[in-house]
């Protein structure tokens, strides 16, 4: 595989650079865990890159500023009035007993869950069944918490420390890939260092992702330019029309106070592009555009209004990339995001198959560690943009983490509501590139370490009336592997060089386990007759019974939601492919 994917990279770094122009697309399935000042347990031996004035992991102090800061109304406007006090009681207590130690993320998170009330009174827990104060936030909660109590990274001649990378360090092989692989294509088409715009608006903290994005780019040969969209200066532009407000607007919005005290320079930038209105408009002279991994809603919430009317920016994202005049990539949520209708925001592959889909807000994340979530649906259920991501892969839906998430059910669900025909699931450290044709057809590369998957919904065979069955062909596109797919389907996918033969598993495991349905169609690959593979997925009283078949050469993946034997149809095999 290791060969496949630097073969990959080669052709992507020498490709043609009079590519004609129209759009072209990276999508790299994350999570990008790349050995950084910021991330040593992301380096091999545990250790951070030596530099002398490198930025470490952020640093926290329980202090009476950074208690009020904690306490901001804005930050607790949507929870119960009882959660800012047990909160001032939980952060006095804990302040009492540490005396301003700082201490790291890690650390503070476990004291503070450590900590339990009754009556009013915090003390070290020494019953289960006693009230957690920080485990009845949820996940925004406390990172907003901890944000209001982070310390200022030591600064050098007034300026902040940058962020240190050492990508060859990284525990995970092939990390750095997917950038690297989308700088070399910049450069090749560009013939020079590619200006490359980067986007870290899904991030937990943008400003943060901000240093170490910019080191990344840099470290792969682009020359890195942070475009400081979020949902703050989203409203300070577009809806408040003022920028004064961007602190409140932070603290509203992001969940993030302080910022202008931890990261002063990006801070800066954003305000003075705000006032100038250059933030307004994608960065001069880039080439490329980069969408950083995160939350794929809270990137969705930066570039679309409220009412689900395209921002300024994405408008402008939009027209440069239909006319070849930048190329977008995407890692994680940032390739999930530039999806067509539906995009999936929240929820696993059991529920959707089981119950479907909701188009309402999604449970926050977290609500059910806190008791606090809004329905019995919980953190599980399935929820979706109904009107679709940022709609730059037109007809296809993107998912990431595919096979290690088991989401490829919960693709097939997206495909069922569609309108989108073609499914694109990316596996974990590999990546697509995408071209569109002159017939509006996607021509697909891949490469990586595992590949993903391409789901095509058209079924041929009008004859399976069958309700709650829905069936897919469903192939594995593996590393050095191209494809075509379009209106009609998937149109083509190359054979590759031969593959490993690979055992047939005696049986399907759990469909939602990591790494099942890849298992089953790896296997399968080197199968022409008719052989099945059966599993079921059950949640209560509903189940749903799962098949990876290989018919004539072709993969399916069938599903039909029963309380008995599964209603399958036989399948019939569609006219061979075109090349």
């Amino acid at each position: 595989m290791r060969t496949l994917a630097i073969a990959a990279l080669a052709v992507l770094a020498g490709a043609n650079p009079s590519v004609a122009p129209g759009s072209a697309l990276f999508l790299a399935s994350g999570p990008l865990e790349i050995c950084s000042s910021l991330t040593p347990s992301h380096c091999s031996d545990g250790s951070a890159p030596t530099s002398e004035h490198a930025a470490g992991p952020p640093r926290y102090r329980v202090d009476a500023e950074g208690i009020a800061r904690a306490l901001d109304g804005a930050l607790w406007r949507d929870a119960p009035a009882r959660l800012p006090q047990s909160v001032e009681r939980l952060l006095r207590h804990f302040e009492s007993q540490e005396s301003g130690a700082a201490l790291d993320a890690e650390t503070l998170r476990a004291q503070l869950t450590g900590l339990c009330e009754e009556n009013g009174a915090v003390h070290e827990c020494t019953a289960p069944d006693t009230v957690r104060p920080w485990n009845q936030l949820l996940d925004a909660e406390q990172r907003a918490v901890l944000a209001a109590l982070e310390l200022p990274p030591i600064a050098r001649d007034g300026r902040s420390p940058a962020v240190s990378v050492s990508p060859a360090d990284s525990r995970g092989a092939g990390a750095f890939q997917p950038i690297e692989a989308f700088v070399q294509r910049l450069a090749g088409d560009s013939g020079s260092r590619p200006r490359i715009a980067f986007v870290t608006a899904a991030a937990d903290d943008p400003y943060a992702a901000a240093g170490l994005y910019e080191a990344l780019l840099r470290a792969a040969g682009a020359e890195p330019v942070w475009w400081p969209i979020d949902a703050a200066l989203r409203s300070a532009l577009f809806e408040t029309r003022d920028c004064s407000a961007l602190p409140r607007l932070r603290i509203e919005r992001l969940g993030l106070p302080q910022r202008e005290w931890i990261h002063p320079e990006r801070i800066a930038s954003q305000a003075q592009g705000c006032e100038q209105a250059s933030a307004a408009s994608l960065p001069d002279g880039a080439v490329g555009l980069l969408f950083a991994d995160g939350d794929v809603l809270r990137l969705h919430q930066s570039l679309v209004h409220a009412d689900g009317q395209p921002t300024p920016w994405l408008l402008a994202i939009r027209a440069a990339s239909e006319s070849g005049q930048i190329r977008v990539g995407g890692i994680g949520a940032g390739a999930a995001v530039l999806s067509d209708a539906p995009l999936a925001t929240r929820g696993g592959s059991a529920w959707s198959l089981l119950r479907g889909a909701s188009a309402t807000q999604p449970a926050p994340a977290g609500c059910g560690r806190a008791g606090r979530c809004p329905d019995a649906e919980g953190e599980s259920a399935l929820h979706v943009e109904a009107a679709g991501g940022l709609g730059l892969a037109a007809g296809l839906v993107v998912e990431v983490q595919t096979s290690e998430l088991a989401r490829e059910l919960r693709l097939l669900r997206l495909l069922q509501i569609g309108p989108a025909r073609i499914g694109l699931g990316i596996d974990a450290g590999s990546a697509f590139w995408l071209q569109r044709d002159k017939d509006e057809a996607w021509r697909v590369e891949s490469f990586g370490a595992e590949g993903g998957w391409i789901l095509d919904a058209g079924l041929p065979d009008a004859r399976c009336r069958i309700p709650n069955l829905f069936s897919v062909i469903a192939e594995r596109i593996e590393p050095g592997q191209r494809a075509r797919v379009g209106r009609d389907g998937l149109l083509s996918l190359d054979a590759g060089e031969t593959p490993a033969r690979r055992p047939i598993p005696p049986g399907l495991r759990e469909p939602t386990q990591p790494g099942a349905l890849r298992d089953a169609a790896r296997g399968l690959a080197a199968v022409s007759d008719h052989q099945t593979l059966r599993g079921r997925v059950r949640g209560g009283k509903q189940a749903a019974d799962v098949a990876v078949d290989r018919v004539s050469g072709q993969t399916w993946l069938r599903v039909g939601v029963s309380r008995g034997a599964p209603p399958f149809c036989p399948i019939a095999p569609r006219p061979p492919r075109r090349h």
